[in-house]
């Protein structure tokens, strides 16, 4: 019989045609799977789909992610892995890879995957969390690991999921489990096979921190699908429930035939009264999910999680203002990115203090879902936190409540060591989250009351050191942390205003609402006041007229009016470099008068508002004025160069001219003062204002003037002329411009003759 040397080939053919047939009816079968989101039936199949040599990319990825969603990182690792290393791998694909290497303690490994994948997605707020934090950013969340103490709640806890704990009462707590009921409404969820979660109560001894008692909440609530988490407003008369999308025994859909979650509340008008029918919130929608809600401490706005249009990322917290008596909820408003992530944001809290606590893996934290802490503000929402090791870990820590009085709470995780796959643990904390309190203001026009956009506000403590500089939003509002214990002052200022400074706040008087902060408008103008100085009564009829010295011509002439005032707008100075005005006051029966005003840009732009009150002396019948014969002397101020002593030509000009003056009025003495400005120590500077003294003094002696008309002084940087300390770290914030004003020599005439009698320190 002649063999067939062709059948070996036709069978390996038809096995190979059978297995590849099997292969693509399991493919089929898993992504029917996948697109349920049956991932406990789906996972394993690819997980076998991908061990094959020619795997596809895209099974091997759906393996990953199938052990993702089933929270099994481990699995999951190791087929991103594998999908790293193909060269279709997407910039998710590292996203998701990184987040569960954090997951699995792997954080140098994680960071380099979120660092390609910043490479590719630069724009995305987790990645440049990640990619901005210092090294041992891990070592810093662990830093205060004595902070908490923890304690598994073994009587209430399963081999299931029990979580999201919420308090009904200060001696209950209700929570959601989808531990197995065995009632005829058991049913399974595809997910995980698990059973749908339920609600249940349980009674809990704060002392001791144990809870036990469980049993099912009111089944008024109960439906064949998810229900739960819950949660009360602190007067206990509303609640916020999260259901699947089932309502009057139906359940819908989405436009991509999957079921979402939706939030539903209910209200009552006493403790131990009946709950009102639940109505749902009137901004779900059966395309996306709402849930996860929860009340603020007044119970006038509620915070809970979307996915909806305009979510960052996978789910999002939001807030919508709640009125009980209509039943009404506002259009709900986006915490913003401060607080959202392109990652998952869930579980927010609120306590009394406007703290919000929520659970999040998109900012930085030890791996999965962290319990991160936010302050909510009127206008905005501000990231403050990770709340910390060991309550935080690199498995999911999430849905955190707690009693600010007795600082004890409870919060969800998935951590090894406990009853199921997710159990609630108690927690006391050591010391307050947060030894800060927010200090809100809002700069207003004090004449009209108009707030003021854009204002910049500076907060110091009562050590002069600056907490915080910041601008004001466009209507005028602004916020910032006080340090506890801390006595604080605002000052706020903008262009064409004056400056303000509140009075001192002690940190108990913060109050919660914002304050009122008044800026007038900038005045640039001279106020004068004309006084005889025999009488100290108003001069009326004096004349004042006005030299501008930067220009050399008169400026202005003024009468005194019966009040002795007069009054000058300086408008058209307010953009000049400097002022410099010499004032010649007279009037008929008294000795005329001069006065020189000289004031820089910046010191005319802080204080515009110039204010003279001078007083003339009668003719005949009293005895002069000490400063009559002074009235016309000029008294110069030189300036340095920065770290030097040598006498500058402009310094130079000036002092040659001061000379002349002294030596006709050989009756005069003066005294030379010096001063730096702040940068470099306290003893080095207080060297060089000595050098500069000695320089001023030297020069004038080499011109004539002897060395018993001149006295020494040097004040280092003790007396500063601009607000502008450095220490204790020798740098400031002012300009060239400011420190030029600091760095100078200044004179005063210490004695003079009248009718040859010597008149000391007058001047």
């Amino acid at each position: 019989m002649k063999k067939n040397i062709l059948l070996p080939f036709i069978i390996l053919c038809l096995l190979s045609s059978l297995s590849l047939r099997a292969q693509g009816i399991k493919e089929n079968l898993a992504d029917k799977y996948y697109r349920t989101m049956a991932y406990e039936k789906a996972a394993p199949m690819y997980a076998e789909l991908s061990k094959k040599k020619e795997a596809k990319t895209e099974n091997i990825r759906r393996a990953a992610d199938s052990y993702r969603f089933l929270n099994m990182p481990s699995e999951s690792e190791k087929w991103y892995s594998v999908l790293s290393s193909k060269t279709d791998v997407q910039p998710q694909d590292h996203y998701n890879y990184a987040q569960i290497l954090f997951m699995n303690g792997k954080y140098k490994e994680g960071e380099a995957e979120m660092k390609k994948f910043y490479d590719q997605k630069a724009s995305n707020s987790v990645a440049k969390r990640y990619y901005g934090v210092p090294v041992d950013y891990t070592t810093q969340i662990k830093r205060d690991s004595l902070k908490f103490s923890i304690k598994h709640l073994d009587h209430i806890n399963t081999p299931e999921s029990d979580f999201a704990p919420s308090y009904m009462s200060k001696t209950e707590l209700i929570y959601t489990s989808n531990k197995e009921n065995h009632g005829a409404n058991n049913r399974q969820f595809a997910w995980d096979n698990t059973s749908f979660l339920d609600l249940y109560t349980a009674k809990i001894d704060s002392s001791k921190q144990e809870a036990s008692e469980p049993r099912r909440f009111d089944r008024a609530f109960k439906t064949s699908y998810h229900d739960g988490p819950v949660s009360l407003s602190a007067d206990g008369l509303a609640m916020l429930i999260t259901r699947s999308n089932y309502f009057d025994d139906k359940i819908e859909k989405s436009s991509a035939n999957t079921v979402n979650v939706e939030m539903y509340y209910a209200t009552r008008t006493a403790t131990n009264v009946a709950w009102s029918e639940l109505k749902a919130f009137p901004y779900n929608n059966k395309d996306y999910s709402v849930g996860h809600g929860c009340f603020s401490a007044d119970g006038k706005t509620i915070y809970f999680i979307s996915d909806m249009p305009g979510t960052y990322g996978n789910t999002d917290i939001w807030k919508s203002d709640f009125n009980k008596e209509q039943g009404s909820f506002t259009q709900p408003q986006n915490l913003g990115q401060e607080i959202n992530t392109e990652g998952r944001e869930m579980f927010p809290f609120v306590d009394e203090d406007d703290l919000m606590f929520f659970a999040s893996d998109g900012h930085v934290g030890l791996g999965g879902l962290d319990i991160h802490i936010a302050q909510l503000l009127p206008n905005e929402a501000v990231y403050i936190a990770n709340a910390g090791y060991p309550m935080n870990t690199n498995f999911d820590d999430f849905a955190f409540i707690y009693d600010p009085a007795t600082l004890k709470g409870y919060f969800s995780s998935n951590r090894p060591k406990g009853s199921g796959k997710d159990d609630i643990y108690a927690v006391k904390i050591r010391d307050p989250f947060l030894e800060k309190k927010v200090i809100q203001g809002i700069v207003r026009d004090e004449k009209t009351g108009d707030p003021i956009p854009f204002a910049s506000v500076k907060i110091t403590d009562d050590g002069g050191n600056v907490i915080e500089e910041l601008k004001a939003d466009n209507k005028g509002y602004f916020s910032a942390l006080a340090p506890k214990d801390k006595t604080i002052q605002m000052q706020a200022s903008k262009d064409d205003y004056m400056k303000k400074t509140t009075q001192p706040i002690a940190y108990k008087d913060i109050p919660k609402e914002p304050l009122d902060i008044l800026l007038n408008k900038k005045v640039f103008r001279l106020d004068g006041l004309v006084l005889s100085a025999s009488t100290n009564e108003p001069l009326e009829g004096a004349q004042v007229s006005i030299l501008d010295a930067t220009t050399n011509r008169d400026a202005y002439m003024k009468l005194t009016d019966k009040t002795g005032t007069y009054m000058i707008s300086l408008d058209d100075k307010k953009d000049a470099d400097k002022i410099r005005y010499v004032i010649h006051i007279e009037k008929p029966g008294f000795k005329p008068k001069n006065i020189t005003i000289e004031k820089s840009h910046l010191e005319f732009m802080d204080e515009p508002l110039i204010k003279l009150i001078e007083k003339l002396e009668p003719e005949n019948g009293t005895t002069p004025s000490d400063d009559a014969p002074l009235a016309d002397l000029e008294l110069p101020v030189i300036y340095f160069d920065l770290d030097k002593s040598d006498i500058r030509p402009d310094a130079m000009a000036e002092l040659d001219k001061f000379v002349e003056v002294l030596k006709n009025r050989k009756d005069i003495k003066i005294e030379i003062s010096s001063s730096t400005d702040c940068r470099a120590s306290e003893s080095y500077n207080m060297a060089l204002s000595q050098r500069r003294a000695q320089a001023t003094a030297d020069y004038l002696k080499s011109k004539g003037i002897s060395a018993g008309r001149l006295k020494l002084k040097w004040t280092g940087e003790s007396q500063l002329s601009t607000n502008c300390p450095c220490e204790p770290t020798n740098e400031s914030g002012c300009s060239e411009e400011q420190h030029q004003l600091n760095r100078k020599s200044s004179f005063r005439v210490t004695n003079y003759k009248i009718d040859n009698k010597l008149n000391k320190g007058k001047l």
